[in-house]
């Protein structure tokens, strides 16, 4: 991948500046060091980069589901600054439109999750997540509207 693309990307120039990195750095760092292949960068990792040391990589599909709707929470609202109405948006247009929009985000993701789960478990924790975060202060409290 050329330097032109990577600086197209919407990535953060100062992760140091963003409010919530080490949370979502954290989360991250679990969801990435997961695999055995993985174990050097682990230990190369924890303690440069954000990472704490004593972050454990997270095996367990459960937990990954949920520190990935945590980091999607989390990067929704640091980075791209949306407030709760509009993650609402991006995880479903008919949240916000009315059933039968026409406009789809997540339709392949959305319909796998309700033919496993009988739900659209990613929306549900995201928004848990969020929900969560600005109760407990992670996020600020102009994001909980």
């Amino acid at each position: 991948m050329s330097y032109t693309v990577m600086d197209s990307l919407p990535f953060p120039r100062n992760w140091r500046a963003i409010p919530g990195a080490k949370a979502i750095i954290a989360r991250v760092f679990a969801l990435a060091s997961a695999r055995s292949e993985l174990d050097e960068f682990g230990r190369l990792a924890q303690g440069n980069l954000g990472v704490l040391q004593g972050m454990i990589p997270a095996e367990d599909p459960d937990l990954r589901a949920r520190l990935m709707a945590e980091t999607d929470a989390l990067v929704e609202r640091e980075l791209f600054g949306l407030t709760k109405d509009e993650l609402h948006y991006v995880l479903d247009p008919d949240n916000v439109l009315g059933d039968g929009s026409g406009i789809e985000t997540f339709k392949a993701l959305r319909n796998r999750e309700k033919r496993q789960f009988g739900e659209y478990r990613t929306q549900r924790l995201v928004l848990e997540a969020w929900d969560r975060f600005a109760g407990d202060g992670t996020l600020a409290p102009s994001a909980a509207q």
